[in-house]
């Protein structure tokens, strides 16, 4: 952002994988800080290159960061499982999402479980629909007012492990 990058390719995209996103808020904040206390070249706000290029996509999302949907940006979030590994969701990715999205409006969370990947990625939704109908699970079985999740794993969803 700071070099410029993003003004000379206009089109490009960042994703941030396989981290946490607690920090975008915070890291935002101070490079926009940043930006106006320094000579650069940017036309835009860091916050608002961000908005334009980037997304964020932790593997095994925490509830904090399901917290701060609205603070990361709820339209820049997406889930990761860091399928096959062990240290991601799998197996126990369904339970996971209970746990993680338990009480969370369905329009939000379906934004983060696939919406924003597909916008995101420029993916054929109409093909991963058909997928998705096959294969599931339903948002009625994920998506949950209240979970029923062993507390070994849904202490894990909360410490961030």
């Amino acid at each position: 952002m700071l070099g410029g990058a993003f003004d000379r390719h206009p089109t490009l995209k960042l994703a941030l994988t396989e981290i946490r996103a607690d920090w975008v808020p915070t890291m935002l904040s101070t490079l926009d800080q940043l930006a106006t206390q320094t000579k650069s070249s940017m036309s835009m706000r860091p916050s608002e290159y961000y908005e334009r290029h980037c997304s964020v996509s932790p593997s095994s999302i925490h509830l904090s960061e399901v917290a701060m949907r609205n603070e990361i940006g709820v339209h820049k979030l997406m889930f990761g499982m860091d399928y096959p590994h062990h240290e991601g969701t799998w197996p126990n990715t369904e339970a996971w999402i209970q746990v993680a999205f338990a009480g969370i409006p369905e329009p939000d969370a379906r934004m983060i479980l696939g919406e924003n990947a597909i916008e995101f990625y420029c993916l054929d939704r109409a093909h991963l629909s058909e997928v998705s109908d096959r294969i599931g699970p339903s948002a009625s079985e994920v998506l949950v007012q209240t979970h029923n999740v062993a507390p070994s794993l849904a202490g894990l969803v909360a410490a961030g492990h």
